[in-house]
């Protein structure tokens, strides 16, 4: 994934990118999620992380959009997370813990591709 590298401080909000081995999403200011576990993990701004060139602030910057399509985008989330829960629900154990996740951390990209936030899936 790497082919450049930045400062926290200089990536959009959803921009993803390498630390310490590890890929995360740049979720605020200051926090970012690993893409693989979720776990949150305070970043200071200063800190060099691996990018592409579209992650970048200044060459790719997030897309405007109406708040309908907010709106709907977001209602589709929560609609395939309450599935994913209700799945979840009906059968506790740790196989199915991690296909849910998986199914729910694939929503969660879709969602964040429609917004323009996460690049496109190869």
């Amino acid at each position: 994934m790497t082919s450049l590298s930045t400062t926290f401080s200089q990536l959009r909000v959803g921009a993803c990118f390498e630390l310490e081995g590890g890929t995360y999403v740049k979720v605020s200011p200051l926090i970012a999620r690993h893409q693989g576990n979720g776990q949150q993990k305070l970043v200071r701004r200063a800190t060099t992380v691996g990018v592409n060139a579209g992650a970048i602030t200044q060459s790719n910057p997030a897309p405007v959009h109406e708040p309908g399509q907010l709106h709907a985008i977001i209602m589709d989330l929560h609609q395939k997370f309450e599935q994913h829960l209700d799945e979840f629900a009906q059968q506790p154990n740790a196989q199915t813990h991690r296909r849910i996740r998986a199914q729910a951390t694939q929503s969660r990209n879709s969602a964040l591709r429609r917004l323009g936030l996460l690049a496109p899936a190869k």
